[in-house]
């Protein structure tokens, strides 16, 4: 390590020389150090002669062996800013996290033949990504190692070192699988719900099984599992605190693991994660209360952590706005809205793109009376395209009732009556009441746009508490809620 860092320090431009006295110069003891470095004679020096240099006045009054560490300590410190200094000098666009940057320091070693501190700071590395599960580095930070003891003419740990590095590589392969069924069950949840993305989190199961010793596995499948299917249709209640348990534990013994890729801020990731699919899961059993604190968490953790990687995303902003409107937040919801329409108005994808609007017109129908909008036939026109464009969809698309729902309230809201009874006489819209349970809204069209009809506003609220009691989730209590609201006020205007 003499040799190193004498070498090192030497190697450097003389700006870079400079540039380091500058950075320690209210250490006297670092300067002392780099001036020894700058005059010693030989590659090589004894500890003793350096702690001589340093340290002249606690020479004998400080036992040596305080000495050395403290020289160590300086040392250490002196490599890390020679190190940094390198990677910075280099232009390296991307920010590496610790392992990775240790990892480079370790070639820059080798590249410099220093094979004997590079072999012993691989092997510590290594350590370090076989405890946390960081696969990504092992293959070559292994193969590195290997090199060195070529180098260095000490290959009696080389057979120990071939084996675990055909383990890392098989290791390496199992994480892409996993990660390529993760990234296939996202896909089919946002399509087709979770029933059809669960073939795909169920192939992520046999390596978790299989690398039982690896615990990565076992977080990335149970994550997996919990988060699409807290968060999309077609998931089983029962099964879902059984993923979350598991996450829960895994994560609280093994706190620094990542689970699909080694990143920034890993821990808080996740947390985040957990958090917004811990809000998305009570939101589905009607605990407004906890889904919004849960999401405030998440938020926090967002507002917190500069740099996190928040992976934003149509549903991001939908999920925000389901819960702004459960909790009443009507305001919130409208600006999320818009925020999603500038996140999406840059997407080719023309679906995408309406989204937004729906969106816009979903908050509203839940503001009425209190909030309208200020142009609602804009409004209309481009929730009906968005409606043109799910209904060619094969399969239709899982929002297309929920938005064609949508539209009939909100046009019945804005006494655009005849035309919400046209819509509600289709095929479509009784298909859309059917599956959503929500027969009352059919009622609703008919008491709004008839000036005489049998139906009479208490009949129709009986059938909507009626139905209120048999919603099983906060989304079809609160579009009952909803209809109760539209009834009352349809009421008072007939009177």
């Amino acid at each position: 390590m003499n040799t190193y860092i004498r070498e090192a320090y030497l190697q450097l431009p003389e700006v870079s020389r400079e540039n380091i006295r500058r950075q320690f110069a209210g250490s006297p003891k670092m300067l002392l150090l780099l001036d020894f470095l700058a005059h010693a004679k030989q590659k090589s020096f004894s500890v003793h002669e350096a702690v001589a240099f340093i340290y002249p006045e606690e020479n004998g009054t400080t036992s040596f062996n305080v000495l050395r560490n403290r020289f160590f300590k300086l040392r250490k410190k002196l490599a890390e800013a020679i190190e940094s200094g390198v990677s910075e000098n280099a232009g390296t666009a991307v920010v590496l996290l610790p392992l990775e940057e240790e990892y480079f320091r370790c070639r820059t070693l080798i590249q410099n033949n220093f094979f004997l501190t590079a072999r012993q700071r691989l092997e510590q590395l290594i350590s370090t990504c076989w405890e946390r599960n960081i696969f990504e580095l092992l293959p070559d930070a292994l193969s590195q190692v290997i090199f060195c003891s070529a180098q260095l003419n000490m290959l009696d740990d080389n057979p120990r070192h071939y084996r675990e590095l055909q383990e890392a590589a098989a290791l390496l392969q199992a994480l892409h699988r996993q990660r390529l069924y993760a990234r296939q069950a996202q896909e089919a949840a946002m399509k087709q719900g979770f029933r059809q993305a669960r073939k795909f989190v169920n192939k992520m199961q046999p390596a978790a099984k299989k690398y039982r010793k690896y615990p990565r596995f076992n977080l990335y499948y149970q994550f997996t599992a919990f988060t699409l299917g807290a968060g999309t249709f077609g998931s089983d209640f029962r099964v879902l605190p059984r993923h979350q348990k598991r996450v829960q534990e895994i994560t609280r013994r093994h706190p620094e693991m990542p689970v699909a890729f080694y990143e920034a801020h890993s821990p808080e990731l996740i947390r985040y994660m957990m958090a917004t699919s811990e809000a998305m899961f009570a939101y589905r059993r009607s605990d407004a209360e906890t889904c919004y604190q849960c999401m405030l968490e998440a938020w926090n953790i967002a507002a917190q952590v500069p740099g996190l990687r928040v992976r934003k995303s149509e549903l991001h902003y939908s999920n925000r706005i389901a819960i702004e409107i459960a909790s009443g937040r009507y305001h919130e919801a409208l600006k999320t809205a818009d925020d999603m329409l500038l996140f999406l108005k840059d997407q080719k994808d023309e679906r995408n793109r309406l989204m937004g609007y729906a969106k816009t017109m979903l908050t509203y129908t839940f503001a009425f009376p209190k909030l309208k909008p200020a142009n609602p036939g804009f409004l209309v026109q481009k929730v009906k395209e968005l409606l043109r464009l799910l209904q060619k969809q094969k399969p239709k698309s899982l929002f297309y009732n929920e938005i064609l729902l949508t539209l009939v309230v909100f046009l019945i809201q804005n006494d655009q009556l005849a035309e919400a009874a046209t819509i509600s006489a289709t095929a479509a819209f009784s298909e859309a009441l059917k599956e959503d349970d929500m027969l009352v809204h059919a009622d609703l069209v008919v008491y709004a746009h008839q000036k005489k009809t049998a139906l009479t506003a208490a009949a129709i609220r009986k059938k909507a508490e009626s139905q209120y009691s048999k919603a099983q989730d906060i989304n079809k209590s609160a579009a009952i809620k909803r209809a109760l609201v539209l009834l009352d006020f349809l009421e008072k205007r007939k009177k």
